[in-house]
């Protein structure tokens, strides 16, 4: 047998095998000595002639030149991939010399020219102008070809024969054309009419957004003239008190356009909740306008559903997105570029949206395009395989991700640098595979060094960092090890809230940190970061939203272990009339609250154990046990307050 380390490049001969091994013919490499003839030769010359026109082997892997030293390597190289059109690496040679080189490197020997006198003989074709054998004979193929061969007698003969046409039509149906061209002069006057008019509407449109940015770029207000310390942020709001006054009389499309990107801005900058006004402003602006185009609707749409989808909203969000896919499908089936970063941001509102299989298909789909458009080496293929690796490990399937992520990895740290804040995030996502996966210590080395690169690039302050080194933290709770997962969050409380301000990403790290506090058994301090995630969540949600009763119902517990029973009752009877209030509150969150009813009961029994507390404790544990009924058999029951 060959040896697998053998020379890929020089003759090898071994029972039965002569020949190069990078310019053997598949038949040659099957062993299939019967198949061997002068047409494997061709593939041979086949191989060369590609060499020498892009200086690359046809079937050489992505990023590589040359065949692998490794012989089995190039074997199936050869048997499996496709070879390369010449073109798609020196575009100057066109669809000839593509049809010359990939029939001389037909896999099937049938398929392939029958000599090399006839590849010969096709070059010559080729350099000659002739029509190439090996290109399909269509008749426009043939006609150019002809064309470039006799240029002067093809024009001449050309002119001649549309003269002749022309007079014979003119004689025989004067009168009708003159009908039609009269209509047809008609018509591209209303057609230029029209479009001058649009060109004059957009081109207002220009002008206008031009001078409204002019003047919120320029001005001499001390908020917002152009300081050192004034963020985007303040211009940003600037804008919208200006939008919202109405003393700028902007026109509809133009405020409108105005109007997204403010929202886009504020969802990119972490500030969804900002943008979701103007959003849906922009939103009603171009329905109520008769020049809308399809594309600037479908644009806002997608806007308003990623900024929705950033706040969780995605009953609202999702369906959103779906409408603004379609509505760019129909619109501009040919822009893939722009297709493929909505489908990044569908992908992630479905991933977010616990939507797993959907989630996983359209990060598939996206990464399809990626790789037809911009190849493997692509920072855009790398972007698309990162966002399906995230789907795939937020799906469960952790081995998947892990294949997926590692190829971001690599494709970041080679087209970015390693320093890159991009390395960073996927380092993050890596790691919690690989931590999914058993390999803990290579998980938390991964997580770690995805936190350093991205405080190291942006700064802890920046939202990406913050979701990092919370991640960290989550994972260091779970390992045992609280005291290094408290120290991280500390760390994220003060840039969070100059960041967010009072809001609901404040309010969940707060109660994050609220709960490792408690773990060390610091309850004075965990009492009080927990207070303030409940007052942050109700003023943000309303007290009656999920994530608020949620909340409430952990400091009821907090309060019982300190027992604080008094307060743990009366903020527990709150939060109960505040579930029980809502219609469509589901049975699972009263029972949780009942079974935080039972465990302060049982708790304010022991303490006092002749109050009568232990009679509330059953009365909840009966309410217990008719929620966890089906919903058929559950009796009318008393409410336990």
């Amino acid at each position: 047998m060959v040896g697998t380390e053998a020379n890929a490049i020089g003759a090898t001969m071994s029972e039965g095998f002569v020949g190069t091994p990078a310019y053997s013919s598949p038949e040659q490499i099957a062993g299939k000595r019967t198949e061997i003839d002068a047409r494997s030769d061709v593939f041979s010359l086949g191989v060369m002639l590609c060499e020498v026109l892009t200086g690359r082997w046809p079937f050489a892997a992505a990023g590589e030149r040359g065949p692998s030293t490794v012989l089995s390597e190039v074997f199936d190289a050869i048997r499996a991939n496709d070879p390369i059109p010449p073109s798609r690496v020196c575009r100057s040679l066109g669809s000839e010399m593509d049809a010359v080189v990939l029939k001389a490197l037909a896999r099937r020997p049938a398929a392939r020219y029958a000599s090399a006198d006839a590849l010969g003989e096709d070059l010559r074709r080729y350099l000659s102008g002739q029509t190439v054998l090996a290109h399909p004979p269509t008749a426009m193929y043939q006609l150019r070809k002809l064309a470039g061969r006799h240029r002067v007698a093809f024009a001449i003969g050309s002119v001649l024969a549309g003269s002749i046409l022309v007079i014979a039509l003119v004689s025989t149906t004067l009168a009708v054309q003159l009908a039609a061209q009269r209509q047809e002069a008609e018509t591209a006057r209303r057609q230029a009419d029209a479009a001058r008019i649009q060109a004059e509407t957009e081109t207002q449109k220009v002008l206008a957004t031009n001078a409204f940015l002019q003047e919120l770029l320029l001005t001499n207000e001390p908020l917002t003239k152009l300081r050192p310390d004034v963020r985007l942020r303040d211009l940003l709001d600037e804008a919208g008190r200006a939008l919202d006054s109405g003393s700028l009389s902007l026109p509809p499309a133009v405020e409108a356009a105005a109007r997204t990107t403010i929202g886009r801005v504020y969802t990119k900058l972490w500030y969804a909740k900002l943008g979701e006004p103007h959003l849906r402003r922009a939103l009603e602006l171009f329905h109520g306008s008769a020049t809308a185009a399809p594309l600037e609707i479908a644009d806002t749409t997608a806007a308003l559903a990623a900024c929705l989808c950033e706040q969780r909203q995605f009953g609202e969000g999702v369906p959103l997105h779906r409408e603004a896919l379609e509505l760019r499908r129909a619109a501009a089936p040919e822009d893939q570029d722009t297709l493929l970063r909505r489908l990044w941001s569908f992908g992630t509102a479905l991933r977010d949206a616990e939507q797993s299989a959907e989630s996983i298909a359209v990060s598939r789909e996206a990464l399809e395009i990626a790789l037809r458009l911009y190849g493997p080496l692509h920072v855009d293929t790398a972007e698309s395989r990162h966002r399906l690796g995230w789907a795939l490990l937020a799906a469960g399937k952790y081995a998947a991700a892990e294949t997926e992520l590692s190829a971001a990895l690599a494709l970041r740290r080679e087209l970015l640098s390693a320093a890159h804040p991009s390395c960073g995030d996927t380092l993050l996502r890596l790691g919690q595979a690989q931590a999914r996966l058993g390999r803990i210590e290579e998980g938390e080395a991964a997580m770690r060094a995805g936190a350093t690169t991205l405080r190291e690039a942006l700064g802890l302050e920046h939202p990406r960092t913050l979701r990092a080194v919370r991640n960290l933290a989550k994972f260091l709770v779970k390992q045992g090890r609280p005291d290094e997962a408290e120290a991280l969050l500390a760390e994220c409380v003060a840039p969070t809230r100059s960041y967010y301000g009072e809001g609901t990403n404040l309010a969940s790290l707060l109660l994050e940190w609220a709960n490792v506090l408690q773990r060390q058994s610091r309850l004075d301090e965990a009492e009080q970061a927990m207070r303030e995630s409940v007052a942050t969540f109700a003023s943000a949600l309303g007290e009656a939203h999920p994530d608020s009763c949620r909340t409430q119902l952990e400091l009821v517990q907090l309060l019982t272990v300190r027992m604080k029973f008094d307060e743990a009752e009366a903020l527990l009877l709150k939060t109960w009339s505040l579930a029980t209030a809502e219609p469509a509150a589901p049975d699972i969150r009263q029972l949780q609250i009942a079974s935080a009813a039972v465990s302060l009961y049982t708790a304010w029994s022991a303490a006092e154990p002749d109050a009568g507390w232990a009679d509330c404790a059953a009365s909840w544990q009966a309410t217990c046990d008719r929620l966890r009924q089906p919903t058929s058999l559950k009796p009318q029951a008393a409410d336990p307050t």
